[in-house]
């Protein structure tokens, strides 16, 4: 994205009511500790770092759909 990046991105989206509780999966190429705090920290469910494990993937996005989304308002 050239004008955001990810972390900024979800930042900006959980100050929405709204999108407070909308799932959002990382998936970066930063695998350090530290970036995987920071995206958790910003408010990504889960950060899946590069490359892409397709099982961990799909575990990753399983579980940020589990947890309690309020789709009648996601896209309000």
């Amino acid at each position: 994205m050239p004008e955001m990046d990810g972390l900024s991105l979800v930042r900006t989206l959980r100050r929405q009511p709204r999108n407070a509780k909308l799932p959002a999966v990382a998936l970066t190429a930063f695998a350090m500790l530290s970036d995987r705090q920071a995206g958790l920290a910003a408010g990504f469910q889960r950060y899946v770092a590069k490359p892409i494990d397709i099982r961990e993937l799909g575990d990753a996005a399983r579980g940020a759909l589990r947890m309690p989304v309020d789709l009648g308002r996601a896209g309000a």
